[in-house]
């Protein structure tokens, strides 16, 4: 997940920022829990059908132990602070192709007994499944710029993964992405500005609109509507919705949503 790359990075920066005689050794241990804690919740996304998955748990307690009294302050940072482990779990879920349940209320628990792996998550609370609100008419993407396998794409209601090639590969040669729309990896210099991880589109089914996300690519993503080009923020967030006729700019490669 490309969520985990990011948050490597922040955390990282967070730590040596406000803990300047931090080990390596510590900074490498905080992250290996917080990627450990973020796969596992990732790993409770269910599948429901027609494509949709589910994460079915309102609450979550994240249970970490502390090493060293004096490694207290970097786990309360790392862990504690503010709303941030829950804002990347929230990221990790809908990396995974689910939307967070509202309300989802994420308690961190510092504890001073050692615990297998260095953490624990327990799942609370299944609510009720809400029936899923199909789209009137299924909505299409029609790439106008840019090499891809097909011209035209019907979207349905699951994640549809907009990128670089249809499998994105990690250092170790291992799947970390499917791309259902995806761009050749050719000398085009368009195909350049499209990074493997670049966007994706959401059907939501509480609102009943398609949205838009940026993976935080390379060069941007952004919407060209009503004779203004709109940039789409990158990273977490509810997305940009989308509106037939607008088109859709990867890098220089461009579509057009249709409803």
């Amino acid at each position: 997940m490309s969520i985990l790359r990011r948050v490597e990075r922040e955390l990282d920066e967070r730590i040596r920022r406000f803990f300047a005689g931090t080990t390596g050794e510590q900074a490498r241990g905080v992250l290996e829990i917080h990627r450990a804690i973020l796969d596992e919740v990732a790993e409770r996304v269910e599948a429901v059908g027609r494509g949709r998955r589910v994460f079915p748990f309102s609450r979550l307690s994240v249970h970490v132990a502390v090493p060293a009294p004096e490694e207290r302050p970097v786990y309360t940072l790392a862990f504690a602070e503010g709303d941030q482990l829950a804002a990347d779990i929230r990221e990790a879920l809908r990396e995974a192709g689910a939307e967070p349940p509202a309300g989802l209320r994420v308690e961190v628990v510092l504890e001073e007994q050692p615990l297998a792996g260095g953490y624990r998550v327990v799942y609370h609370e299944k609510p009720a499944p809400q029936p899923a609100r199909a789209p009137a008419r299924p909505a299409t993407l029609t790439i106008l710029r840019g090499e891809t396998s097909q011209r035209v794409y019907t979207l349905g209601t699951g994640r549809v993964n907009i990128g670089r090639l249809a499998d994105v590969l990690d250092g170790r040669e291992r799947l970390v992405r499917r791309n259902e729309i995806a761009f050749a990896d050719s000398a085009d210099p368009v195909a350049s500005t499209v990074s493997r991880a670049h966007a994706h589109i959401r059907y939501d089914a509480a609102s009943g609109e398609y949205r838009l996300y940026d993976d935080h690519s390379a060069y941007g993503t952004s919407l060209f509507r009503d004779g203004a080009l709109l940039p789409v923020p990158a990273g977490a967030g509810r997305g940009v919705a989308l509106r037939p006729g607008d088109e859709i700019y990867f890098g220089q490669a461009r579509a057009r949503f249709d409803v």
